[in-house]
């Protein structure tokens, strides 16, 4: 576990510096803070780094919108139940662990057939 404070960080830095990682796309989350890569990796770094420091209480990131990353994340799910790095993609085990572990840390209720992801998963 993590030991540190955070008493060394600004909560108002952090929100606006990942803010700048929002994208007006389909992706709402990309690699760099102007036109870069989108997908589902940066999705899961933003929603490690919103988790972390919502759980040491260091600050709120409440203007991210959570239902947007999620709704964004289920639209990359596909036929097989795992995830792909873009919606209409091929699964990928990877980008599926990604899109799963995000998913957790956002707080959703993971509606979606949990065996069967496994199963593809393990196949992948």
């Amino acid at each position: 576990m993590c030991e540190d404070d955070f008493s060394r960080l600004s909560g108002n830095e952090i929100l606006g510096s990942l803010n700048t990682y929002l994208s007006e796309s389909d992706c709402p989350v990309r690699a760099l803070p102007y036109e870069s890569e989108e997908d589902m990796r940066f999705v899961y770094c933003l929603s490690a780094v919103k988790y972390i420091l919502e759980l040491k209480g260091f600050i709120s990131l409440s203007p991210l919108d959570t239902q947007q990353i999620i709704k964004y994340i289920y639209s990359c799910k596909t036929y097989d139940e795992g995830f792909s790095w873009i919606p209409f993609g091929e699964s990928h085990a990877g980008l599926s662990y990604c899109a799963l572990s995000s998913l957790i840390l956002l707080g959703d209720d993971l509606s979606f057939d949990k065996e069967r992801y496994i199963e593809t998963i393990v196949r992948k």
